[in-house]
């Protein structure tokens, strides 16, 4: 994806690189690294559709063996309450679909990564 960037021109060799770091440091991260490293089912910015026909797009959502999910929400700037609420709306809409939520993550990326779990 970072080569397709570079090929039309969206970013350039040194945000590349930035980019690259940014999505290593997310990748490995000690408290998300299960959820890239996993057999387990995941949906990446896939439609949900609700019961009253709206659609959410979460970011991630991994899905377990035993029907258990982990919804992750990736973000940059401040933290805001509002994606607390946007990401317990998305909680409530999956189990809405009998998918058990075990845990909500939030990673807001700026100049370093910062995890809130709930």
């Amino acid at each position: 994806a970072i080569s397709d960037f570079i090929k039309s021109n969206i970013i350039n060799t040194e945000q590349a690189v930035l980019l690259k770091q940014t999505i290593t440091t997310i990748l490995n991260h000690p408290k998300l690294k299960a959820y890239y490293d996993t057999d387990d089912t995941i949906y990446n910015e896939r439609e949900v559709i609700t019961k009253d026909g709206s659609i959410i797009i979460p970011d991630r959502v991994v899905i377990n063996s035993k029907n258990e999910a982990v919804i992750i929400d990736y973000k940059t700037g401040l933290e805001n309450n509002k994606h607390i609420v946007q990401l317990e709306n998305y909680a409530c809409f999956i189990e809405e679909m009998t998918i058990k939520v075990i845990k909500k993550i939030l990673v807001y990326i700026n100049d370093d990564i910062q995890i809130k779990e709930f």
